[in-house]
């Protein structure tokens, strides 16, 4: 996001997105935290997440199910990532810290021959959010060999109209 605030400053902001590992849950399934800051301010992020990765349910047609969830108390987990594992939140804390379900984003493995390793979206109908006068959005995510990852959420009005939109084009080194 930096080169692209640097070259478009009013259509992109320059934000710091950081995610390290949490805990892992009795199922397997291993849990992030997320969080996302202006890069002038890092130690105040606006936004912040935890995401549980597991395997899709069989049943389903995708390979790796991402869910997102609010925290608890926010202020206690500001910049978790940057902490010592002894300064953090402990696994039984953050366990309990996991709040309201956001949203869910089931991804598959992209086809031979495309730039990405997994890809995927919101289903049908999205998630509630108020954000830019939107009723719900939606977001389309896709992992490439490469290391980025690219995250595009719409957002829309009552009547279906969009509203707005926020792309996100990442590299994670």
């Amino acid at each position: 996001s930096r080169e692209q605030a640097r070259q478009d400053p009013g259509n992109y902001f320059n934000l710091r997105m950081l995610t390290c590992p949490a805990t892992e849950m009795v199922d397997g399934s291993g849990v992030l935290y997320f969080e996302q800051a202006f890069w002038r301010a890092p130690e105040k992020p606006f936004r912040q997440r935890f995401y549980m990765v597991k395997p899709c349910p069989k049943e389903m047609k995708c390979d790796v199910e991402l869910s997102s969830y609010a925290i608890r108390d926010v202020e206690e987990y500001k910049n978790f990532c940057d902490r010592q594992k002894d300064q953090r939140p402990q696994p039984e804390e953050v366990i309990a810290d996991i709040a309201e379900h956001l949203t869910t984003i089931h991804l598959s493995r992209c086809e031979r021959g495309k730039r990405c390793l997994y890809e995927g979206s919101t289903p049908l109908g999205g998630f509630p959010n108020s954000w830019g006068g939107a009723a719900y959005c939606t977001s389309d995510l896709s992992i490439h060999k490469n290391g980025e990852t690219h995250i595009w959420d719409k957002g829309f009005d009552d009547n279906g109209s969009q509203v707005g939109f926020l792309r996100f084009d990442l590299l994670c080194l």
